[in-house]
């Protein structure tokens, strides 16, 4: 009886049993579905957090590309320049490049050779720099050729983000701490006394912080912040502008988990003392005004603790000013800006670590409650105006808020922008701008471009006295006399004047400059002027005769080839530059004046480092036309409206300058000059947008107000550059010099004055 009631209850227990099989399994197999879930998830977490660090080139002893990369330009090194080899060692240095090591020597390394060479290994190979007299003496190649001039990676011009906001790049500072610089400081000892005291031996997250984060989530209360050192540098680099207390509940739990992936892959891949160093040079540290005025944007110890006390090395730090440092983290532009909360939070924190201290440094730390804050806010002594002045070359470029992936290099970016000729302009039109604000120009704006002729690489662009404000080197403005040489050069090809062949020695007959109704008031209706007489004193009528001589709509059609743009061709004031249509930024000029360097051709600006000409060029006149009608600019700068630019630059008369000046009137009055060498072109503009202030009355011209600016440019360049105002005008098969009689504009052997021609295009003789 007993056994069959056993039996019957082990029957229903197992048809209980096999009842909830089927929801067993099924539990069963989606607990092992999320599980699988959850490791492909974290899996794929992993997998895009070591993806995304390795992205920004985190290495031992390497900076961190993106967070923020190395920007520099190009520096141009030439025989007989004064250098000494210590200072080129503190440039290279500066510019990124190593000792060679023994093993062998790597690109971007130098070594020292004796007491004069220094062997430099760069891109394009092997250097060899000899040093005599605190001068360049030779410089050789790997072949062991000389070489006259060499162009090598300028010292490190700014860091920023690859997806920053320019203006943010241009009113930061950062400036990198050495791992030795740290150890040698107390801010290890206070930073993680407060932040994290087992930072040390910790994987980077901490697993009690992480639940109770979720915790939060789950309730959806506040989430608390979880956030290692490792986590926070992490998201310093990844999202160094992001505002997370603008993000909903749900993208900061997102953020949050991606955080605990990338400090997990960065301890992988880092040692805990990079993770740390790194951390303290890419920290923010708030915004602060600094003695001239300007708002700048802090990152790292070292830029806080030189913009706050003037202390470039971390170990000069006293304790009180490292307890500082780290007080501001958490708010720091709310800190800054509220000392007596800041001193009371500098208290907190060397009360925090007070019980950590060695004995002997707690009397210190005691101490350090009682000093006070003493923020002397320096003054930028690298330059504010100077450094801003390359967010204009920046924006020159157009790279916008994010700049293209592939112009980013192993090294960081690398500009075409020469910063001894880019700080150089800056100073010299800030100085301009001031002057004639203090004579009662209110509002004025000027522009400054240097352009190498050869390969359109940009050395220099300056569009205006401030960043940020409106480039004026990209804005287009009407461009006065400045546009003359391009139908001026088609001229000397094609024109002709009484039917003989227009040359540089042609009498134009100034009674004869009328077209139509209209005729320019320059105050000339009479006499004769030579072709270089009347672009010398860039006389209207000349000029008029000369675009006569050639097509009124030839000499359009020249000015819309070389300045890419539309004047309204009625025959008139188009000619001159000083009409709708034939405006022209201060860039495109010099992009257009850069044919009468190189043979004829129109180029394209280049704002990257690279050594090959641009293929994007268009010919605007033939070489030998190029040739002649520089030689004809070469009297603007000698004896014509350039005169006195050439004098203010401090370059001997006979130098190789040509040049042409534009003043635009009838209440646009903007003020230009060009100036063509060969290896460098220049263009100003000055404008005072509708004032009536620039007039050529008052003696404000393109020659006297841009001519200063130029000549401001050149005295503050040309000793620490002398290379890019150097050499030659080639003169090119197919060109002759004959000697003429200027007075009567023909040929005359015997003169001894020599005169330039197009080789099938000559004056008649002399009767």
């Amino acid at each position: 009886m007993i056994s069959l009631v056993e039996e019957k209850r082990a029957a229903e227990m197992r048809q209980a049993r096999d009842a909830k099989a089927p929801m067993v399994r099924a539990v069963s197999i989606g607990v092992c579905l999320v599980l699988l879930s959850a490791a492909v998830v974290c899996s794929a977490l992993y997998g895009w957090a070591t993806y995304r660090i390795g992205k920004l080139g985190l290495q031992e002893g390497r900076q961190p590309l993106e967070g923020p990369v190395s920007v520099r330009g190009i520096r141009t090194i030439s025989t007989g320049m004064a250098m000494t080899r210590a200072a080129m060692v503190r440039e290279l240095d500066d510019s990124g490049f190593t000792v060679a090591s023994s093993g062998g020597e790597k690109p971007d390394t130098y070594s020292l050779v004796g007491d004069n060479m220094l062997r430099l290994h760069g891109e394009s190979g092997l250097l060899r720099l000899h040093f005599r007299s605190g001068k360049i003496d030779r410089m050789q190649d790997e072949k062991n050729d000389d070489l006259e001039a060499v162009q090598i990676p300028s010292p490190v011009l700014f860091r920023m983000h690859a997806r920053e906001d320019l203006t943010a790049a241009f009113s930061e500072r950062q400036f990198f701490a050495t791992e030795q610089e740290l150890k040698g400081s107390v801010i290890p000892d206070v930073l993680l006394g407060v932040e994290d005291k087992d930072y040390m031996r910790s994987g980077g997250v901490e697993p009690m912080s992480i639940l109770a984060a979720l915790l939060d989530a789950a309730r959806g209360a506040k989430m608390r912040g979880a956030g290692t050192i490792d986590q926070q540098l992490g998201r310093t680099l990844l999202w160094p502008d992001e505002n997370l207390s603008a993000q909903s509940h749900t993208m900061k739990f997102a953020r949050k988990v991606a955080e605990w992936f990338l400090a997990s892959a960065l301890n992988r891949r880092l040692s805990k003392e990079k993770l740390l160093l790194d951390y303290c040079n890419v920290v923010d540290t708030g915004s602060m005004q600094t003695a001239s005025g300007q708002w700048v944007r802090l990152r790292g110890f070292k830029a806080a603790a030189f913009f706050m006390w003037g202390i470039r090395d971390l170990s000069q730090l006293t304790l009180s000013q490292a307890a500082t440092l780290v007080a501001i983290l958490p708010r720091p532009n709310h800190l800054l800006t509220h000392p007596d909360e800041l001193r009371r939070r500098r208290d907190e924190v060397v009360l925090s670590i007070y019980s950590n201290l060695h004995p002997e440094k707690k009397a210190a730390a005691l101490n350090a409650m009682k000093d006070p804050l003493n923020l002397v806010r320096i003054k930028d002594d690298e330059g504010d105006s100077q450094r801003a002045s390359l967010g204009f070359f920046m924006d020159g470029w157009q790279a916008g808020p994010e700049l293209k992936s592939e112009s980013w290099g192993a090294g960081g970016l690398n500009l075409s922008v020469d910063p001894i000729l880019q700080y150089a302009a800056a100073s010299a039109l800030q100085d301009e701008i001031a002057q004639l604000r203090l004579r009662g120009v209110p509002t004025v704006e000027g522009a400054v471009v240097a352009m190498d002729p050869e390969t359109g690489q940009v050395r220099a662009l300056v569009g205006g006295d401030r960043f940020p404000a409106l480039n004026a080197a990209r804005q287009s403005y009407r461009t006065g006399s400045a546009a003359k040489p391009f139908y001026y050069a088609r001229a000397l090809e094609e024109g002709s004047v009484n039917g003989e062949p227009l040359t540089s020695v042609t009498p134009l007959n100034l009674a004869d400059c009328a077209i139509g109704a209209w005729q320019p008031n320059d105050g000339e209706s009479g006499g004769y002027l030579s072709t270089r007489a009347a672009l010398a004193k860039s006389s209207d009528c000349g000029a008029v005769v000369v675009a006569k001589g050639l097509g009124l709509q030839k000499a359009c059609d020249a000015i819309r080839l070389a300045l890419q743009n539309h004047p309204v061709c009625n025959g008139g004031p188009e000619l001159l530059g000083g009409a709708a249509g034939s405006e022209a930024s201060p860039l495109h000029l010099a992009q257009a004046y850069a044919a009468f360097a190189n043979g004829g051709e129109r180029v394209e600006a280049q704002f990257m480092q690279t050594i090959r000409k641009t293929t994007n060029r268009t010919r605007l006149f033939s070489p030998q036309a190029a040739f002649v009608a520089t030689s004809l600019m070469v009297s603007v700068m000698r004896n014509g409206t350039g005169a006195q630019a050439l004098a203010w630059s401090g370059l001997p008369k006979n130098a190789a300058v040509a040049g042409k000046t534009g003043t635009s009137g009838n209440g646009s009055n903007k003020l230009w000059i060009a100036v063509v060498q060969p290896r460098l072109i220049v263009v100003v503009m000055i404008s005072a947008g509708s004032d009536k202030a620039l007039t050529e009355q008052a003696g404000y011209t393109g020659g006297l107000i841009a001519g200063k600016v130029y000549g401001g440019f050149l005295r503050r360049s040309s000793q620490a550059a002398p290379f890019y105002f150097g050499g030659e005008f080639q003169q090119p098969p197919g060109v002759k010099s004959l000697e003429v009689d200027r007075l009567r504009g023909c040929l005359q052997p015997g003169t001894r004055d020599y005169e330039t021609f197009l080789f099938d295009r000559v004056p008649p003789a002399c009767s």
